[in-house]
C-alpha cells in the first residue's frame, strides 16, 4: 500500500520562541498546487440542441446503436428493467459508426467523445396519438385528433422542454451575451410557449419559425 504524504510547510505550522508549535487549520487550498479566488467559470454557456425528421424518415435499424451493446440490465421499477452498456464504434471507411445516423470522421466523433455520449432508447408516448407536431418535445395536444387519447389531450397544451430551458434562470443565468434564448428550424409548429412566456402567462402558442439560419429582419 502506498502512503500519501504532505510536504509541511511555514504557512501549516508555527515555531514559537519558547519551542511550542501552532498548527493551522488545514484546508483543501494549503495542500493544492493552485489556488483559485471563485469558481472556475466555464468558457461557454450550456446548450440544447435538439433533431428530429418530420414524418418518418428515420427507421430505428438505422438511427440506434446494435442492441448487444445494451449488456447489462437494472430495475428502473420492480416491474420494469432497463438495458444499459458501453457505446462501442466501429471503424468504417474512416469514419467512427454507432449506428448509420450516429457516425462521424474518426477523427471528430473519437472514444473519448463517445464516453460522454448517452443514447437513450424506449422513451415514448404511452397513449395512440398518430399524426401531431407536439410529442417531439412535449405539448402533447398538438395533434390531428386521430383517436379518443388524442382528443383527450387537446384540451391541456402545454410549453415545450426547448421554451423551459430558454426562459429557466437556471440554465441562462445571464442573457447579457444571449441574442435569442431559442431557435426553432422548422416548418411545421413543433416549438410551442406562453403568449407571454417571461411572466409564464398567457395562452399557449406556437413559437417564432426559422427555415434559414440567416438571421431575420
Amino acid at each position: 500500500m502506498i502512503r500519501r504524504t504532505f510536504d509541511i510547510t511555514r504557512r501549516q505550522v508555527l515555531l514559537g520562541a519558547g519551542g511550542a508549535s501552532l498548527a493551522l487549520p488545514i484546508l483543501p487550498s494549503l495542500l493544492g498546487k493552485t489556488a483559485f479566488g471563485a469558481e472556475p467559470a466555464f468558457t461557454r454557456a450550456p446548450r440544447l440542441f435538439w433533431l428530429t425528421t418530420d414524418h418518418g424518415g428515420a427507421f430505428e435499424s438505422n438511427m440506434f446503436p446494435a442492441r448487444s451493446m445494451a449488456d447489462k440490465t437494472a430495475a428502473l421499477f420492480p416491474d420494469h428493467m432497463a438495458s444499459y452498456g458501453t457505446l462501442q464504434a466501429t471503424a468504417t471507411a474512416g469514419d467512427s459508426v454507432l449506428s448509420e445516423v450516429l457516425r462521424a470522421p474518426a477523427a471528430k466523433l473519437t472514444p473519448a467523445l463517445i464516453a460522454k455520449m448517452n443514447v437513450l432508447w424506449g422513451f415514448d408516448v404511452p397513449f395512440y396519438i398518430s399524426h401531431n407536431t407536439g410529442l417531439h418535445l412535449g405539448n402533447y395536444a398538438r395533434n390531428d385528433g386521430n383517436g379518443g387519447d388524442g382528443l383527450a389531450v387537446q384540451s391541456s397544451p402545454r410549453p415545450t422542454i426547448d421554451q423551459i430551458l430558454a426562459f429557466s434562470s437556471t440554465f441562462y443565468p445571464d442573457t447579457t451575451n444571449i441574442r435569442e434564448r431559442a431557435m426553432v428550424m422548422s416548418t411545421r409548429p413543433i416549438s410551442w410557449n406562453y403568449s407571454d412566456p417571461a411572466a409564464k402567462a398567457g395562452t399557449i402558442e406556437s413559437c417564432l419559425l426559422y427555415t434559414s439560419p440567416s438571421p431575420r429582419d
